[in-house]
């Protein structure tokens, strides 16, 4: 964090322009520019939803009004979609990792997998051949 230039010539290929900035130095010379890159109802909306994780991590609130009621439901909307989404991926992984044979059966032979009374591996050549 501190160093980025010595990690960038290491991470970061030089024709990736847009982090052409991870090769210089650090400098303060965008602190702030956020204020003038979003529109203010952006300003409000990121001040409403996140002003207390902005102000527990030592940022200053600008003080704008609220949102407007139209921003805040659909920003809630979307969150209830990714979080709705981010559920279900874990759910799926959950499910792919019970499916998954574990890593001491995999290593078995059919003789101790028999012995353990786990189900025998199927040989490729013995699984059923799809018509096409």
């Amino acid at each position: 964090m501190c160093s980025p230039r010595e990690a960038a010539s290491h991470a970061v290929p030089v024709h990736k322009v847009w982090h052409s900035n991870t090769h210089g130095e650090v400098t303060r010379a965008r602190v702030g520019s956020w204020a003038k890159r979003l529109d203010s109802w952006e300003i409000r909306l990121a001040e409403q939803a996140l002003g207390d994780r902005l102000e527990d991590h030592g940022y200053e609130l600008s003080g704008a009004p609220k949102a407007a009621k139209e921003h805040m439901l659909k920003f809630q909307k979307t969150m209830q979609k990714r979080r709705g989404a981010r559920m279900r991926k874990l759910m799926r992984d959950r499910i792919n990792r019970l499916r998954e044979q574990g890593p001491v059966p995999a290593l078995l032979t059919s003789g101790q997998l028999a012995l353990a009374g786990l189900p025998q591996q199927r040989a490729e050549s013995e699984l059923p051949q799809r018509v096409m």
